[in-house]
């Protein structure tokens, strides 16, 4: 009588080659992850600040895009249409993952933007969707990767990521 199915030492033999392999499928992934997060806090702050510009051009007002590096957290605020900041009202907050720094590979501050505090860094948009103040750089680093979001005076943004020599334009 001929029995089937695989023996115990054969199914352990199989159990070791698979978790050999998805172990290195892992350490594999891990860097990628951590690259795509810097790409998606990027276009996360782009994504931000163009709907701090459609804020200030939809209300008519000021309003601003805050980076707080202490609190980890990216703001679109309205300026309610008076100079004082204590009345601003939040429109949309942000999270910055943790796996996220603010550096650059190149000289430099990793943030350009006008400081509010030491850790807070804003742009302001005016009521024709053009920077009032904080045109500017944010560079973030994330799996052994750098990206810079650069603002314009007249409003627009540029994404761009470090190559090892200079900055290249992401698309």
């Amino acid at each position: 009588m001929r029995e089937a199915g695989m023996s115990l030492p054969e199914l352990l033999v199989g159990m070791v080659i698979l978790a050999v392999v998805l172990s290195l499928a892992g350490l594999a992934i891990i860097p990628w992850i951590a690259a795509e997060s810097s790409r998606s806090a990027v276009h996360e702050a782009g994504m931000l600040l163009q709907r701090t510009k459609a804020e200030a051009l939809s209300r008519n007002h000021k309003c601003r895009f805050l980076v707080d590096i202490g609190q980890r957290e990216m703001s679109v605020l309205d300026g309610n249409g008076t100079p004082a900041t204590t009345d601003d009202l939040l429109v949309v907050q942000r999270r910055i993952p943790s796996s996220i720094g603010f550096a650059r590979p190149d000289p430099g501050a990793p943030i350009t933007f006008s400081p509010v505090s030491g850790s807070v860094f804003e742009v302001v948009f005016d009521s024709a969707g053009r920077v009032d103040s904080g045109a500017g750089e944010m560079v973030v680093y994330g799996g052994e990767r750098y990206r810079r979001l650069t603002v314009y005076g007249a409003g627009g943004v540029r994404y761009e990521r470090w190559d090892g020599l200079a900055w290249t334009r992401e698309y």
